[in-house]
């Protein structure tokens, strides 16, 4: 027999001999990478293959397939994978890389820009360049109105606006281009203009088309605002004096000087004279208060000057008639004539005295009104209590008891109002009417005095309890979101929201899960757990994060439908702070600020955006965004030269060679 020579296993098969036969080999193949994906073809040859695990070298040429499998099964090859897989890179030790510098340099502008947009303040002198800091602040715009756009697809939202007929069909559209349904729109926020709020052509009729239940959320400050200027008709007109009076002094420095004098010699602080609006009138309680306590000098100060222009009109008819002139010429009427003809300057003094005391209630309401926080769950008794307010100036307690509620109460009986010495005008006011002997008043102004004041109180109520919505019944559901009335809160008002805003209701959830977290919320101690906070939204954020002892949310679900139900307007201050805004940023100085600039503008300063919450991804788009301006422009540029040059050729006015090499050495 012949001699037989074997290589381990680790070298190919061979046989040596006369009668030795030729054996076939396995050969790694590519389809073996979808099983193993830890190994690969190795440099000594295709019958061995390369773990890149182990980091060396097997044969598979014996069993293939097979060798790969008991490979990636042994022992050694399973401790390394499991080491492997807790080891972090070397560059994980490094503090700083390039990317991450780039990003904390993004992240800085970024932060700057939000900083120019907060103040109103030009981007011309950033240091990164305006063409930069513009295509940053629109890129920061465009991010939060995706985020909102994702919000508003998924859960309920609220519009509020403030504009013409036509504003339906913008909303419309905007709606429709993002895929945003109506059905998720809970109310419309807007003033009480007939545009707005008509049953037929107004922007809530159209907005019904869409979704019937919407809610109409008119804007009560504006209903606070009307209620005061009507009732103040029936009081002598008080804000003619003081618009003359501020534009007397508003243009003349020499006046403001001699005035300032006059306030020294009273020792009073020199507080300027304030512009009353007539579209604003609740600025008329600071307008009064600055006119009374600047009251002396001003008289003081009008007296004086009238001696002075007597003196000159007597002057210069004394100089006219030496002249002898035909036609003896009318002096005409100065300004100081029509401040000071004043039949009665006691009376005004009593007048303002009183305003300032009657607009005081209306001011604090307003004021309390204004707040951006949600108020939506405290407006129907605050508009109670105004009311109220204003009934206790004028009407005896007696009143109160015999009606049901507050705007039931017989306020125009005579027998229920109080006399005149009880009615609340204000302590200036009585001081003044108290000292009627040394300030000349008069009992027939007097008596005339009282009744205005009558009348006064009477359109105020009349006003507030036809168009306040003291009876509407979401209104009154909405104080469920109250947490001091959780008590005395019922499982109506929540299903009152759900029957009527399905989209309240979060996703694979049912109505029994909420009623049983709100049978739950009723009876949890929210005191103990520090849930409460200043804002009410800030309160139902920590409620909902409540866990239990497993570490599950207690009343996630519920702070949900809360949410969605604050988000109702209870006044269009924030669409007016948006013009604000805008007269702010769009200026004398900066009037060719473009519409797109000027609205990402808005946007990044009404979002409050937290720079620092910005991921790597959202950072990376912000350092895209310019340079992908830039290179438009560049491209736009190119366009354009080659058009110019091609109508050099077409014409042959230039020499288009030299053109060309021109245009090209200023790209």
């Amino acid at each position: 027999m012949s001699k037989r020579t074997t290589t381990d296993d680790n070298n190919n098969n061979t046989t040596t001999g006369p009668t030795s036969a030729k054996k076939s080999c396995q050969k790694f193949r590519d389809g073996y990478r979808e099983t193993f994906p830890s190994l690969g073809v190795s440099k000594k040859g295709p019958t061995f293959v390369y773990c890149y695990i182990c980091e060396r070298d097997f044969s598979c040429a014996h069993g293939g397939k097979d060798d790969c499998r008991r490979h990636v099964m042994t022992k050694s090859h399973v401790e390394y994978n499991k080491l492997k897989s807790t080891q972090r890179p070397i560059s994980s030790f490094i503090k700083s890389t390039e990317l991450e510098k780039s990003r904390a340099v993004t992240k800085a502008e970024a932060a700057m820009c939000q900083i120019k947009a907060n103040q109103n303040l030009s981007l011309a002198k950033m240091k990164c360049g305006r063409n930069k800091a513009t295509a940053m602040i629109g890129e920061l715009a465009n991010i939060v109105q995706d985020d909102l756009v994702q919000r508003m697809r998924e859960g309920p939202f609220t519009i509020s606006t403030d504009g013409s007929e036509n504003i339906f069909l913008l909303i419309d559209k905007e709606l429709r281009s993002r895929q945003i349904p109506w059905e998720h729109n809970l109310a419309l926020g807007c003033d009480n203009a007939s545009t707005m709020t008509g049953h037929k052509k107004g922007v809530i009729a159209f907005a019904r088309k869409k979704h019937p239940d919407i809610f109409l959320a008119g804007c009560t400050l504006h209903l606070v605002h009307i209620a005061a200027k009507k009732a103040a008709e029936s009081l002598p007109p008080v804000d003619e004096a003081l618009t003359d009076i501020y534009y007397y002094f508003n243009k003349s420095d020499t006046r403001k000087q001699e005035f300032k004098g006059t306030q020294e010699l009273y020792d009073v602080d020199q507080k300027k004279n304030l512009k009353h609006v007539c579209t604003r009138w609740l600025s008329i309680s600071r307008c009064v208060e600055r006119r009374l306590h600047n009251w002396d000098p001003l008289k003081d100060y009008f007296h004086t000057h009238k001696k002075k222009l007597d003196e000159a009109k007597l002057k210069k008819k004394v100089a006219e008639e030496r002249k002898n002139a035909p036609q003896k010429s009318k002096t005409p009427m100065n300004k100081n004539d029509t401040l000071m003809k004043n039949k009665n300057p006691q009376e005004s003094q009593k007048t303002a005295a009183s305003s300032s005391s009657e607009s005081t209630y209306c001011t604090q309401s307003y004021a309390e009104k204004k707040t951006e926080e949600p108020m939506i769950h405290v407006l129907r008794r605050s508009l109670i209590k105004l009311l109220r307010n204003v009934l206790t100036r004028f009407v005896k307690l007696s009143a109160f008891a015999l009606a049901q509620t507050v705007d039931t109460v017989d306020y125009k009986s005579s027998y229920n109002q109080k006399t005149d010495k009880e009615l609340v005008i204000g302590e200036n006011a009585k001081e003044f009417i108290k000292n009627k002997t040394s300030n000349h008043l008069r009992e027939n102004r007097l008596k005339e005095f009282y009744l205005n004041v009558r009348k006064y109180f009477e359109r105020s109520c009349d006003y507030m309890i036809a168009k306040l919505p003291l009876k509407d019944e979401l209104l009154k559901h909405a104080e469920v979101v109250d947490v001091t009335c959780k008590q005395t809160s019922q499982t109506a008002s929540i299903m009152y929201f759900l029957n009527r805003f399905p989209s309240l209701l979060p996703k694979g959830v049912s109505k029994d899960i909420i009623v049983e977290q709100f049978i739950s919320y009723q009876s949890y101690d929210l005191q103990g757990s520090g849930c409460v906070k200043n804002r009410i939204d800030e309160t139902w954020i920590s409620i909902g994060q409540l866990k239990d002892e497993q570490g599950h949310c207690i009343f996630s679900h519920l702070a949900t439908v809360m949410y969605g139900i604050m988000t109702i307007p209870h006044s269009s201050a924030h669409c007016e702070r948006v013009f604000s805004c805008v007269r702010k940023n769009r200026t004398e100085q900066r009037s060719c600020l473009g519409d797109n600039t000027l609205q990402s503008l808005l946007v990044v300063k009404s979002a409050k955006l937290d720079i620092s919450t910005l991921d790597g991804k959202a950072l990376d788009r912000l350092k895209l965004t310019y340079a992908y301006i830039v290179l438009k422009l560049k491209l736009n540029f190119l366009i354009l030269l080659k058009y110019i040059f091609s109508e050099c050729v077409k014409f042959g006015k230039v020499n288009a060679i030299m053109l060309k090499l021109k245009l090209g050495e200023s790209i």
